[in-house]
């Protein structure tokens, strides 16, 4: 409620801020595209993503909280556990947390990428905080947070489930913090404390040491050129100033966290710490280690392809203009910045100075990293505030930052839609893979099972993501080896008998996912691999189709809103002419449907068929949860180029007896 005299308007003005971000929340979050799916466009996209889902899923107190990518039999049949979290632990058991609410495939995904999107709103606002206390007005430091976060790439990254991102919130924590404690000239050593190590225990920790370290650097720098003073007293003050302290406790925190998730390591894995992953992936990325076979970092190629990747990132640019523009548009944004710099305080052109070069000085100094990653050009956000702070620093008019903060929502909201229509298909049609899998784990349980998959029975959108299957398939064993499996899941290739290139041995045709559209499972451990023994001509569908066996899964008694499946097995009498559909319908004595699900055979496209081969199908019947008594079960067949008029290929019964145009099965009764 507002005071007795106070003017209306000053609620206004101190509510147009929270309302600007609720604003950009919403667009963020109505823009989204990723949903449930890994799309293989942009490989790192669902290659991370799959990653650390993976990782999270495993961050259990069971394993002390470190997560893994990847549990398997070897070639020998030995359990092994690969790929371990790389950083402190803490942002992972969060997630796991999170997605553990939850047994469901689908909801796992989408609480991870809320999550990102929360993160991504909170960055937007560490970043406003900053730009404030660097000494930019509500509106233009609004403005300038807007058009650093509108490029096209850093918008596409923003639903990538990672470390980074929650990485480059807590630095730019760090920086706000450290901003204050060196414009206000006060003693925040708590503050600066809870920021360090906030700041190296979130996510990709090793970030903010870039900024801890420059720090260092340019405190003793300027301690040091201090000649007037003896040379020990400017080596006590540099060993007792702040950032040299929260140096050393952010290196001491990081060894204590890494020194767990080594010894997490060896103790699953039954190896001496020089033979962990975490530490041979570690050394491997530090300046000299060897990523690649015969690769040398080249610096002067580097710092062009992060001319390109900074006007993609941090520019409301198409995806393809950062080509177009690098040549000329990077050296002046520098030249501002420096510019700029030059003419602030001391204190204040040493916040400005950390905020744009510590991002970029960790990017090269780890470039056995981030030249094969794309996503880390995020960590120089620092880099397009201060650019965006440099050009509004002059812009009084009051007016004019209002029209330039209109200008750059809508901007924003331009490129978050533009990002959105080139990636939402693509995520959509990989979402059929979420639900498969997620019947799949359904079937063998979350853990306790040995599953096999070789990349020749996988397309390449369970491929390309390279740990995908590691989600999918939750905290079950991946065999080396079929002989060792209790399962195998592949594509819908290998529904088909006989099999080509001398595999019959694995040509699988009793799938227990037979309403799957990608991915099936095979059970290993029954005999029941091939088509059911007693499959044989029972039934013509013109001259089209045969049906030699069906099977109602569940049995005649069904309950309202439940499921019911049936399995049957077909083959084509003639190469067919046309893509039939199966219909499976329950109906009542007046013929109404009561339920229906139509669609082309799980065994693929029937103008695929080869005569005298039995391909399978899976049918699933929602039950309505009103319905009550009994309800006859049928199958039909028809052509979806013909049927405008109902017309469904006659039956022909196997003594050549003509029927009707659809087959009663069994009376299901509903109770």
């Amino acid at each position: 409620m507002l005071k007795e005299g106070s003017p209306p308007g000053g609620a206004i003005r101190r509510l147009w801020v929270p309302a600007c971000f609720c604003l950009l929340a919403f667009i963020v979050f109505a823009t989204q595209f990723a949903g449930t799916g890994f799309g293989v466009k942009g490989q790192h996209y669902a290659w991370v993503s799959s990653q650390n889902l993976a990782i999270f899923s495993r961050a259990t107190p069971e394993n002390g909280f470190v997560g893994h990518t990847r549990s398997l039999l070897d070639a020998d049949g030995a359990p092994d556990h690969l790929y371990f979290d790389r950083y402190p632990p803490f942002f992972s058991a969060l997630l796991a947390a999170l997605i553990h609410l939850t047994e469901d495939l689908a909801t796992k995904v989408w609480i991870a990428r809320q999550t990102m999107h929360v993160i991504f709103i909170l960055t937007m606002l560490f970043a406003w905080l900053l730009l404030r206390r660097l000494g930019l007005a509500p509106g233009a430091a609004l403005v300038g947070v807007i058009m650093a976060f509108s490029g096209h790439m850093l918008l596409f990254y923003r639903e990538m489930i990672d470390t980074d991102h929650p990485a480059l919130l807590v630095m730019l924590l760090l920086l706000y913090v450290i901003a204050r404690v060196k414009l206000e000239r006060r003693e925040r050593w708590r503050w600066l404390t809870l920021a360090t190590l906030l700041a190296v225990t979130v996510g990709r920790s090793f970030l903010s040491l870039g900024v801890l370290g420059l720090w260092a650097a340019m405190e003793a720098a300027g301690l040091l050129w201090q000649w007037e003073q003896p040379l020990a007293l400017r080596l006590r003050a540099f060993l007792r100033h702040d950032a040299t302290r929260m140096l050393l406790l952010a290196v001491a925190w990081l060894a204590l966290m890494l020194g767990y998730s080594v010894t997490q390591e060896m103790a699953r894995r039954q190896l001496p710490p020089e033979e962990t992953g975490i530490l041979h992936s570690m050394l491997s990325r530090l300046p000299g280690g060897e990523v690649l076979e015969n690769w040398k970092a080249d610096y002067d190629a580097f710092a062009s392809k992060m001319e390109r990747r900074l006007l993609r990132w941090f520019l409301p640019l198409d995806s393809g203009s950062g080509e177009t523009v690098h040549q000329w548009a990077l050296l002046p944004a520098l030249l501002l910045i420096l510019h700029y710099a030059g003419r602030q305080s001391a204190a204040r052109r040493l916040v400005l100075l950390l905020t744009t070069f510590s991002g970029l000085a960790w990017l090269f100094v780890m470039i056995n990293l981030t030249w094969f990653h794309d996503y880390t050009t995020m960590h120089a956000l620092g880099f397009a505030l201060v650019f965006w702070l440099a050009l509004l620093d002059r812009v009084w008019p009051k007016r004019l930052i209002n029209l330039l903060l209109l200008l750059a929502l809508a901007l924003f909201l331009r490129q978050a839609l533009e990002v959105e229509a080139e990636n939402r298909a693509w995520n959509e049609a990989a979402a059929i893979y979420t639900d498969d899998y997620n019947r799949i784990l359904q079937e063998i349980g979350y853990s306790g099972s040995v599953v096999f998959s070789d990349p020749a029975f996988q397309d390449r959108t369970i491929n390309i993501p390279k740990y995908l299957l590691s989600f999918y398939l939750g905290d079950n064993y991946l065999a080396t080896r079929l002989d060792d499996a209790d399962y195998m899941v592949a594509d819908r290739a290998w529904l088909a008998l006989p099999g080509a290139g001398g595999r019959d041995d694995l040509r699988l045709l009793y799938t227990v996912t037979p309403e799957n559209q990608v991915g099936f499972l095979f059970d290993l451990r029954s005999g029941e691999r091939y088509a059911p023994g007693d499959v044989a001509r029972r039934f013509n569908f013109g001259n089209a189709l045969t049906l030699g066996h069906w099977e109602l899964l569940e049995g005649v008694e069904a309950r309202p809103c439940q499921r019911i499946r049936v399995e049957s097995w077909w083959r084509a009498q003639v190469p067919l002419p046309a893509s039939y559909r199966l219909q499976l319908s329950l109906v009542g004595e007046d013929g109404g449907i009561l339920a229906s699900a139509d669609g082309a055979p799980v065994g693929g496209n029937t103008q695929d068929w080869h005569p005298g081969r039995w391909y399978p199908d899976g049918r699933t019947l929602q039950v309505p949860c009103e319905a009550a008594g009994a309800w006859s079960l049928i199958l039909s067949v028809y052509d979806p180029e013909t049927d405008a008029l109902n017309d469904k290929l006659p039956l022909v019964n196997a003594d050549g007896s003509a029927g009707d145009t659809w087959l009663y099965l069994t009376t299901v009764s509903v109770n």
